[in-house]
């Protein structure tokens, strides 16, 4: 979907920007950056997983060492080994495979080597992915090097949310933040560039949609679902819809049949009590609402009526607030999964 921004970013440097879609705030700031010559030597960029962060640090870090005077244009040799990830004067720093942190430790290993002349690029970009999981340890050490950077030393913080970050880390560091697609772009977008997207797209629409509600506009996380091998998720929805389908109907062993088949274990029972919840959701929201809600289960507010139909708004709600405590009470590792799958069972059956 173009939009004059679009179209004055693609025109401000269309080898760069021109196959990028979306984003058009971080082009534009940096753009601006670059016809200015004032990068800053702190940047944090911040957005869901899979919405492009690592992209746009790979292409301000190209912008930073690119000498040419449409930057980063993408031929020159600091672009191409930027761009193919062999360039030893772009560093990414993340947590050790054993840790879910960024300690003090990672922190050290940035001041031992950003004071060391580059290799072969006139600067040197330090790219910290995950930079919300450094401990206030490591952010405190890092600061020194913030406030008074080597010259010709950049640093870009890559996170889901600055908050995590500390005020004296975000002060010193402005933030550019990536934003997410919209369903039908996000859909335009995935069938364009994946013929794996457009055969799910054309075969299975269904679980397509839902892919789109679950990557909640991230491009990244919506060809991660595609590509995925595992099936679970969709088993998760088939047999969610067939509990609600045995619900709504007058026979209540189909209905215990339908829970306690899906309670193979914890974590396949906890999936199907948490879907139905959001399938009860919308109905509730297709019930109260005049237009068009937000739907998480149900594609489009149409099945979402019809089987809200067979309930009261007083049994749609209960019925949430029984599937809600059973989430619950599964989180306890103790339970007896057979026994949690046959009571709340019956009780959602009494909520009708």
């Amino acid at each position: 979907m173009q939009t004059a921004v679009t179209d004055a970013v693609i025109k401000a440097n269309p080898k760069a920007f021109g196959g990028i879609y979306g984003n058009d705030g971080i082009k534009a700031a940096l753009i601006g950056f670059t016809e200015k010559s004032a990068f800053p030597n702190s940047l944090i960029i911040s957005g869901k997983p899979g919405s492009g962060k690592t992209a746009f640090a790979k292409t301000a870090a190209m912008a930073i060492a690119c000498r040419e005077k449409l930057r980063p244009c993408l031929e020159c040799e600091a672009c191409r080994k930027i761009a193919a990830g062999i360039s030893p004067d772009v560093i990414f720093i993340g947590a050790q495979k054993d840790r879910k942190t960024i300690g003090v430790e990672g922190v050290r290993d940035i001041k031992a080597t950003a004071y060391i002349a580059p290799n072969d690029l006139d600067v040197k970009c330090y790219i910290i992915k995950d930079a919300d999981t450094m401990t206030p340890q490591a952010q405190n050490a890092l600061l020194k090097l913030f406030e008074e950077p080597p010259s010709g030393v950049y640093f870009i913080l890559l996170c889901t949310s600055s908050a995590a970050l500390l005020p004296t880390v975000r002060s010193r560091a402005p933030e550019i933040r990536t934003t997410g697609f919209g369903e039908e772009e996000l859909e335009a977008l995935l069938t364009s560039d994946s013929p794996e997207a457009a055969a799910m797209a054309g075969s299975d629409r269904d679980s397509f949609l839902r892919i789109l509600k679950m990557a909640d506009g991230s491009y990244g996380a919506a060809l991660s679902l595609i590509k995925s091998t595992d099936k679970k998720l969709f088993s998760g929805f088939s047999s969610a819809d067939g509990a609600i389908k045995a619900l709504c109907g007058t026979d209540r062993a189909d209905f215990l049949l339908a829970v306690t088949s899906g309670a193979s274990s914890r974590e396949n029972l906890t999936r199907l009590f948490s879907m139905m919840a959001s399938a009860f959701r919308d109905m509730t929201a297709v019930r109260r609402s005049a237009g068009k809600p937000d739907l998480l289960f149900y594609s489009d507010t149409e099945p979402a009526k019809e089987a809200g139909g067979h309930f009261t708004l007083k049994s749609l709600l209960d019925i949430f607030s029984v599937l809600a405590e059973a989430q619950g009470q599964l989180s306890d590792t103790n339970v007896n999964v057979q026994t949690a799958a046959t009571v709340f069972a019956d009780r959602i059956w009494g909520c009708k």
